[in-house]
């Protein structure tokens, strides 16, 4: 099961500097910190980890590009950096597109509830929104789908701030057996942008970012 006992404690002085607080320190993220945090560049690297979104269907609109920077972080050094694709103006073509996603295999049990999200910081350009989506799949490399499936769409991200995807906190409760999950984040416009994307978390109940969690043992 991929439920754990935790603590909830909180922090005054977190709840009032609620941004600063990283879900790569929280025990609950199943990411582990260079995953969540982008501090290395074998974090951001196709074969290893995070990779584009690549089409999956001859005819899919491309997703940009991605790289590790050392600098630009959100709350350590590291930043995953991406560099939009221009599709085309709609309505013939898809506008600028940036995207990543991660597939972990994870044994996941019916009824396991799942936090997913991380943080956007549009360094460039202008974006319509950003996007956060989870899915579990019934095959260690994600290539079958999607069995259960949750996610949320940010229409509010202004330029040159941190911005958590996922602000509502919307969960993913599995109704199935799975064998993996897959997370992908993403950002459409309808011009060319920039965008650092960082803290990305998966976790079993993972909480709020002004909450601290602890793990007992």
């Amino acid at each position: 099961m991929l439920r754990r006992t935790l603590l909830i404690v909180v922090f005054v002085a977190l709840v009032s500097a609620g941004p600063a607080f990283s879900q790569c320190g929280d025990p609950s993220n199943i990411l582990s910190n260079d995953l969540c945090g982008f501090d290395s560049a074998a974090s951001v690297n196709e074969t290893t980890g995070w990779w584009n979104m690549v089409p999956e269907m001859a005819g899919d609109p491309e997703w940009g590009t991605v790289v590790q920077s050392a600098t630009g972080g959100r709350t350590s050094a590291g930043t995953m950096s991406g560099t939009s694709y221009d599709n085309g103006a709609p309505p013939m073509g898809w506008g600028s597109l940036l995207g990543a996603r991660y597939c972990m295999p994870l044994s996941v049990t019916s009824g396991d509830t799942l936090g997913f999200g991380g943080w956007a910081n549009i360094t460039s350009g202008t974006v319509n929104q950003c996007s956060v989506v989870l899915f579990t799949s019934g095959s260690t490399d994600c290539s079958s789908g999607a069995l259960d499936q949750a996610f949320r769409d940010n229409t509010t991200i202004p330029a040159g701030v941190w911005t958590k995807i996922n602000d509502t906190n919307v969960t993913l409760t599995a109704t199935q057996d799975a064998v993996a999950v897959e997370i992908r984040l993403s950002c459409t416009a309808n011009a060319d942008f920039t965008v650092n994307l960082d803290d990305a978390y998966i976790g079993p109940d993972m909480v709020p970012v002004q909450l601290q969690s602890f793990s007992i043992e």
